[in-house]
């Protein structure tokens, strides 16, 4: 995303809310990278490792949260990535999604992750 924006929503819904990770996936759209946990809220789960491609699940609420992280810098996005071709899977398995996407400037976009996260709980009503 431009901006880092749809990850730090992301990141935003996942902390606010607690959701446990529940898996990850490949997938050869991104390189695969590894880092400490993001999420981490003491020296336990500080050791916990998290890649670029993780799927976190929280089922009282019916929502399953992809944080995809990407260190390849992209100046145009034409139709959003590789999301069109994940709805269009997500579509053929018959798994229930939706996409939100927000274009942004370069700089700090915190702002525009916190403006996306609320249209996203005003929406769902998560928190």
């Amino acid at each position: 995303s431009v901006g880092n924006v749809g990850q730090l929503a992301v990141d935003l819904i996942i902390s606010t809310l607690n959701i446990p990770k529940v898996g990850y996936f490949y997938t050869d759209c991104l390189l695969p990278m590894v880092g400490n946990n993001p999420y981490a809220t003491n020296q336990e789960n500080a050791k916990e490792l998290c890649t670029n491609a993780e799927v976190y699940a929280l089922p009282s609420h019916k929502l399953a949260v992809l944080q995809l992280n990407d260190n390849e810098k992209r100046l145009s996005i034409p139709g959003g990535g590789f999301t069109k071709a994940l709805y269009e899977d997500c579509c053929l398995e018959e798994i229930h999604m939706a996409v939100v996407l927000k274009f942004c400037s370069e700089g700090d976009n915190m702002p525009d992750a916190f403006s996306l996260l609320n249209q996203v709980n005003d929406w769902l009503h998560l928190v």
